[in-house]
């Protein structure tokens, strides 16, 4: 990641209590420390094994998380439609659900 706390100071989106200063604070302890936002995010994780350089030259890297031949299987297996959604819609709370209090 390029611009590690610049991504933070977007994501929590409050200047006035998340600002660099204050996230260069927090990191500097060496602590976890949790922040609830006020507005959920979705968030993609993508891991890739190969990528190609400025030069067009793919590289091909370490599967150190094992994923490829899961991957690799899925791939050269038979296609089929996923039979449910890719997010449990059920466990995400409105901004009406959290001013109500109705989940929880």
């Amino acid at each position: 990641m390029e611009n590690p706390l610049k991504l933070a100071e977007l994501i929590l989106n409050d200047t006035e209590r998340w600002n660099a200063d204050a996230i260069e604070q927090v990191l500097s302890t060496g602590k976890l420390k949790n922040v609830s936002l006020e507005t959920p995010i979705p968030v993609l994780l993508l891991y890739w094994t190969a990528q190609v350089g400025d030069d067009g030259t793919v590289y091909f890297l370490p599967d150190v998380y094992e994923r490829d031949q899961a991957v690799l299987k899925n791939l050269n297996g038979e296609f089929r439609l996923r039979k449910r959604p890719l997010i449990d819609n059920t466990q995400i709370e409105s901004d009406e659900d959290r001013r109500r209090g109705s989940l929880g």
